[in-house]
Formats: C-alpha cells, structure tokens, sequence
C-alpha cells in the first residue's frame, strides 16, 4: 500500500466515522456497496482497506485524517492491533 492523498473534506463527504472504530459509506461508490455498509476489508498485512477511484486506502489512515487536518503516513494502533481502529486508540 502506498501513501494516497485525499482531503479531509473529501474523506467526510465519502465516510462516516463511527467511535467503535469503522467507516461506513456515505455514498454508493459502486454497484456492490450500498450507503452505510461498513468500509474495508481484511488485507493480507493485517490492516483494513478499502479501494475508491482505483487507489487503495489503510481504513486507520483515513479515520485518522477524518479527525485531524494534518495526515501523516505512519500512523500507529496504541494496542498493537491493527483492526482496532477507534480514534483514541492511533497515534501518529
């Protein structure tokens, strides 16, 4: 996975962040995913992510970038898992 940039705004027009640490879909991306299905998919590395206009996003990523301005490429799950993506649980 390499580092894709999308704004801020454009996360939240796409995404809703729920504080059990998932997105779901705020718009119907496809013919397959409808509005509020959950973002993402277990990939082979462990982390959650999802695809949109043909570029892969970490769902940790974009929850992070959901609640702050600044995005950064390494972020970290305070726990150690990498599924558990509540906001007060990643840490630049």
């Amino acid at each position: 996975m390499t580092p894709n940039s999308i704004s801020q705004d454009e996360i939240k027009r796409l995404f809703d962040y729920h504080p059990d640490g998932y997105l779901t879909w705020k718009i119907k991306p496809h013919d397959r995913i409808s509005i509020g299905d959950k973002v993402g998919s277990l990939h082979t590395t462990g982390y959650i992510v999802t695809g949109y206009k043909y570029k892969s996003y970490a769902v940790h990523r974009l929850i992070w970038a959901w609640h702050h301005k600044k995005q950064y490429w390494k972020i970290n799950h305070i726990n150690g898992i990498k599924t558990d993506n509540r906001i007060e649980n990643l840490t630049p």
